[in-house]
């Protein structure tokens, strides 16, 4: 990717070694996680936020950043076929009232519904 993209993008991007060091870091994802560097980053207890999530897997989870701010993220990550594991972040603390909120509505839909046919009750697995 062209580094001045990698930079400018407006979703954090990351990349582990096989040692779980950070290799790279853009801007954002710096930001997100409060830090000014990834020498920062390496040497901070928070990295085990990114290196202990599960390979290939997507998932919103609430955390404090190094500034000490409560921010929900949506955390991606891959592994690649050289075995680093590479990954974004992203600020979603704007709007995970509103993922909560469709969350509880699509639970709701799925009891009535399941109230009015009990058939759709063992086969109502929306994700």
């Amino acid at each position: 990717m062209n580094e001045s993209m990698y930079e400018m993008v407006p979703v954090g991007l990351w990349r582990l070694d096989l040692n779980n060091h950070f290799i790279h870091a853009n801007k954002t994802a710096l930001d997100i996680l409060g830090y000014n560097s990834i020498d920062e980053l390496n040497n901070s207890s928070d990295k085990e936020l990114l290196t202990d999530i599960k390979k290939d897997s997507h998932e919103n989870l609430l955390i404090s950043n190094n500034l000490g701010k409560d921010i929900w993220v949506e955390l991606s990550a891959i592994q690649t076929p050289q075995g680093y594991v590479e990954g974004t972040i992203k600020d979603v603390t704007s709007i995970q009232p509103h993922i909560e909120k469709i969350s509880i509505l699509k639970q709701n839909i799925i009891r009535k519904l399941s109230e009015n046919e009990p058939s759709l009750s063992r086969s109502s697995k929306i994700a």
